[in-house]
This record gives C-alpha cells, sequence and structure tokens, in this order.
C-alpha cells in the first residue's frame, strides 16, 4: 500500500469518526431536550391548579 492510499484510508477514517461523534450527540441533546420539556426550569415546580370551591 503506498503512501498516498494510507493518507486517504486515515482521513477518511478520521471523517467517518467524526460523523460518528456529531451524530452521537446530536442524539443526547435531542433526548435531553425531550425531556427538558417536562421540566420548568431549574429544579423550579409549577403549583397544581385547583379550581376554587364554592361555599
Amino acid at each position: 500500500m503506498s503512501a498516498g492510499g494510507i493518507l486517504f484510508w486515515g482521513i477518511l477514517l478520521c471523517l467517518v469518526w467524526i460523523a460518528g461523534v456529531g451524530i452521537y450527540f446530536e442524539m443526547a441533546s435531542s433526548k435531553r431536550r425531550k425531556l427538558g420539556a417536562v421540566s420548568h426550569g431549574f429544579g423550579r415546580r409549577s403549583r397544581p391548579r385547583h379550581p376554587k370551591m364554592r361555599q
């Protein structure tokens, strides 16, 4: 195998690795966004809204 072939396969392997890392972190952040929609931010909880009872 020539030096050009080794260089080509090395560059290709690096690009595939970078793409895989990008996809991994994109999937991790999308899961975090789905879970984050439930949260009201920094540990705050919304009060349950009960209808006022008439007496």
